[in-house]
């Protein structure tokens, strides 16, 4: 089983070339833990189903690549509100390529929601077991890995280029993930983007010609993906 689901609703939405679905966020989930580890949340956006207008149509969430700081914020409220999260949940680091890995706390919660000045400073790396706090990164051609601890239910997002995983990004979020929830690296669950199947990434190049994914083209970072984690507020 590939790890990222493209089902047929969005295989048939994304046959125009055009799309015009008016506010209803595209998803893609990691399937064998919303199968597994219910109710954990992780995936990634599309470029489809927000509000936005060219070039960042239409479901860009980031501030950083021009787009009207409105449109994103809208864009992140029907993120959150699709996948079951308040708004507030979003929680975001300034990604600069490196290691550090910023502990999540419930007082962090909303943290780069509103502004990039208010998002956790040179962070790569977010860490949390507070359920409710959803963590979210950035990506054109870098590489998302995802971390869960089932059994401390610890979860960790982070944004490896190449320069962080030289760095060694990974290695730090294991060891800040055991420092501070008692993790067991042998317990941790992993996914990366990575292992996406050849058809889905077939289909990433005809339907999401700027979301990068290792595809070096001009307007790249127009409409950055977004990577969401973790879980739900316990009933």
């Amino acid at each position: 089983m590939e790890p990222f689901v493209l089902n047929k609703e969005l295989l048939e939405r994304t046959k125009n070339p055009n799309p015009d679905f008016g506010p209803d966020p595209l998803l893609l989930y990691v399937e064998p833990w919303a199968q597994q580890f219910e109710p954990l949340s992780a995936g990634f956006t599309t470029r489809h189903g927000g509000v936005g207008k060219v070039p960042y149509a239409t479901l860009n969430c980031a501030y950083h690549v021009g787009d009207d700081p409105e449109v994103v914020l809208n864009n992140r409220r029907l993120v959150t509100e699709k996948i079951g999260f308040a708004a507030e949940a979003w929680t975001c680091g300034e990604q600069v390529h490196g290691k550090h890995v910023a502990v999540i706390t419930a007082e962090d919660r909303s943290r780069g929601l509103l502004d990039r000045q208010s998002a956790l400073q040179d962070t790569d790396g977010l860490v949390t077991n507070v359920p409710g706090v959803l963590l979210t990164s950035f990506y054109a051609d870098c590489v998302p890995l995802y971390f869960y601890d089932p059994v401390q239910q610890a979860v960790g997002l982070a944004h490896a280029g190449w320069k962080g995983t030289v760095a060694g990004i990974a290695v730090s979020m294991v060891e800040t993930m055991e420092r501070e929830y008692g993790a067991v690296g042998r317990t941790f669950e992993l996914q990366s983007v990575r292992r996406l199947g050849i058809a889905v990434m077939k289909w990433m190049r005809r339907s999401c010609s700027m979301c990068g994914f290792g595809l070096m083209i001009p307007r790249v970072m127009m409409n950055t993906r977004i990577l969401f984690l973790n879980r739900h507020i316990d009933p």
